[in-house]
This record gives structure tokens, sequence and C-alpha cells, in this order.
């Protein structure tokens, strides 16, 4: 099980990575068989070459991540993030 910090790093690092443009470095975050639901309630993006491509459109908007409130983990196997994506100026 990986420890609150590591989790926590993870998540700081998906903000990082956004934020610099590496779609890459954001997909490579993911499981080979994860899968992605954005929205929530849209159809499953699935495999780490559909999440690839997702980020590279995402990233292409011009989005930029925000953390709303610092990264919070549990003692068991979860953490979370509430951010903002700012699109365009």
């Amino acid at each position: 099980m990986p420890t609150s910090a590591v989790m926590k790093a993870a998540m700081q690092a998906y903000i990082n990575h956004f934020n610099s443009g590496s779609a890459e470095a954001v997909a490579n975050l993911y499981a080979n068989d994860a899968t992605v639901e954005d929205p929530v309630g849209s159809p499953a993006i699935a495999g780490r070459a559909a999440i690839l491509a997702f980020y590279q459109k995402s990233i292409a908007t011009g989005a930029k991540l925000t953390l709303d409130a610092p990264i919070r983990s549990s003692h068991g196997n979860s953490a979370a993030m509430a951010f903002s994506a700012i699109i365009g100026p």
C-alpha cells in the first residue's frame, strides 16, 4: 500500500506535469489498464494510449490547473485533491 507521502506526491506530480504541458508524464502516472471518466458519467477512456491522447487534447486547450485546497490522504489507500481548471486568459 502506498504511503500518504507517495500518494500526495503523485497527485502534485499530476498538477505539475499537466501545467508543464507534458501529457506523456501525466499519462505515465496511470497504470497500463487504467480508466479515466472525465467528466463523470461520460464513457470511460481505457488504457494508457487513450489516456495519453485525452491529456494531449486537454493540455492543447491551454488549460492550467490550480489546487483549491491542500492535497489530502487517508491512512488507507486513498487520496483526494480539489482543483480548478482555468481555460483561456
